[in-house]
């Protein structure tokens, strides 16, 4: 009885040149800038949302506003804030030291950016916009239309910022992921059981490297295993 042990090894990284040459800083100062319109939107809406429980409530019911009612109550400004705070925050774990999740941070603060380009800026600029139109043809001399209006400015901001983020990960901060599998297989008799197990003299060990596409690559083997895998075929 032959048996046959192919043992595999797998290795994924990333390029040390795109780590050297990723845009640390660009992108920290663009997380930054979020964080911090974040934090603006979500501080106007709990000022908001404050003075409409405690000042607007009789006056919206009275004047019968309903849809100005269901804009306030919805705090758009509280969770669109919240969201681009957590795209900010995405961008500001990224650093040198942990390479090994760098892709990872990227990747999220790519798409959280592409979401509050697409979907959340917008929404919460369209809804602070109409709120500031409704709040001021219901009090022409009052100046709660103004947080509204804030609100809107600081959305309008984060959305060219998240474009700008998203563009400046997608094209001018490329990680290429490098998958290797380093392949030996050994030739056992193990015809005499465990402890007659021998190699054959003839035998020989087989080196194979491919990138994760299937392509063969010129690297010798040795390097440090990631994962390991046992495989026994049996003839």
């Amino acid at each position: 009885m032959e048996k046959s042990k192919l043992r595999f090894t797998e290795i994924e990284g990333v390029e040390t040149s795109d780590i050297k040459n990723f845009p640390y800083s660009a992108i920290k100062a663009l997380g930054a800038v979020q964080i911090g319109l974040g934090v603006m939107c979500l501080v106007l809406g709990l000022l908001d949302l404050f003075l409409y429980i405690f000042k607007d409530d009789d006056q919206l019911a009275t004047a019968g506003d309903s849809t100005l009612m269901t804009l306030t109550i919805a705090s758009s400004p509280i969770w669109c804030g919240l969201w681009f705070g957590v795209t900010g925050c995405m961008a500001a774990c990224m650093n040198k030291r942990n390479k090994s999740n760098l892709y990872y941070f990227k990747m999220t603060f790519l798409v959280l950016s592409i979401l509050c380009s697409a979907l959340f800026a917008p929404v919460c600029f369209i809804i602070n916009i109409a709120m500031a139109i409704l709040r001021h043809e219901l009090e022409p001399t009052s100046y709660r239309w103004m947080v509204p209006i804030l609100v809107a400015f600081f959305a309008f901001n984060e959305l060219v910022f998240a474009i700008a983020s998203a563009s400046i990960c997608c094209c001018c901060a490329p990680i290429r992921t490098t998958q290797v599998r380093v392949i030996v297989a050994r030739q056992v008799d193990n015809s005499n059981g465990a402890s007659g197990t021998k190699k054959y003299p003839d035998s020989m060990d087989i080196f194979t490297v491919t990138d994760r596409y299937g392509r063969p690559l010129m690297q010798k083997p040795g390097s440090s295993i990631a994962r390991s895998e046992m495989i026994e075929l049996r003839d």
